[in-house]
């Protein structure tokens, strides 16, 4: 039995806090995403981001966002979408914004580019807004379907930029905040200097060394730091 897509959609789980409050730099593409949420922009949007940046976050904060306006949204992955198959498009009817996470895995399938493009056909007809999300650019996606590339090209295509150093600080003070153990000034250097760039691993590893700290009920410090970084495996560290 094929399920429809309406039993695919992910779940907007507010304790993972992934809003547009916890989310630092790239402000026009947010401001964008943000009027695509309110309705306020029916253009249908492409968002390209690197691995880590934080687009399924975008989309997860679009969606909440719309949903506190009163907006019917919905939340797909590519990965639950090829393991239902194409006909499960069919049953996703009467809402008001698609989100669409790692788009261009899905686009650039034979077996899904013409379903796609009859459900997008379908989307414009009802009003609903599109909004996708991925690595490649839309003109880089390899579609086998003249009419889906076409439809692809009309979209707005939005990309991520990466974070500056102030920006990269910023979020790791707002990520310590969530929990009751505050990064110092001298900490938030240490990990910029010395570890993994990009939002998400920043992310995992504030989490990371909060848990420690908490765990031996140390202050966290950059020699508390440097000791449970050194820990872990050497193929996770990142110098």
């Amino acid at each position: 039995m094929t399920l429809p897509a309406q039993q695919l959609l992910l779940p907007l789980d507010r304790a993972e806090e992934s809003v547009f409050g916890q989310f630092v730099g790239n402000s026009g593409v947010v401001s964008t995403l943000q009027a695509v949420a309110r309705g306020g922009l029916q253009t249908w949007c492409y968002l390209k981001a690197g691995v880590g940046q934080g687009k399924t976050h975008l989309l997860m904060a679009t969606c909440h966002l719309a949903s506190d306006a009163r907006r019917r949204c919905g939340l797909l992955t590519a990965e639950s979408l090829v393991e239902a198959g194409p006909e499960c498009l069919a049953g996703l009817n009467g809402v008001d914004l698609v989100a669409l996470d790692d788009f261009d895995r899905l686009a650039g399938r034979a077996d899904w580019a013409e379903p796609l493009f009859h459900c997008f056909n379908a989307w414009r007809d009802q009003g609903t807004v599109v909004l996708a999300a991925g690595q490649q650019p839309i003109r880089g996606i390899d579609t086998p379907l003249p009419d889906l590339a076409s439809r692809l090209q009309g979209m707005t295509e939005l990309r991520l930029d990466p974070l500056s150093e102030d920006d990269r600080a910023e979020l790791l003070r707002r990520r310590s905040s969530r929990r009751d153990v505050p990064l110092s000034e001298e900490v938030i250097g240490y990990l910029l200097r010395r570890q993994a760039r990009d939002p998400a691993s920043l992310v995992g590893l504030v989490n990371e060394l909060q848990d420690a700290s908490l765990a031996v009920k140390r202050r966290l410090t950059v020699p508390l730091a440097r000791q449970i970084l050194e820990q872990r495996k050497p193929n996770d560290l990142s110098t």
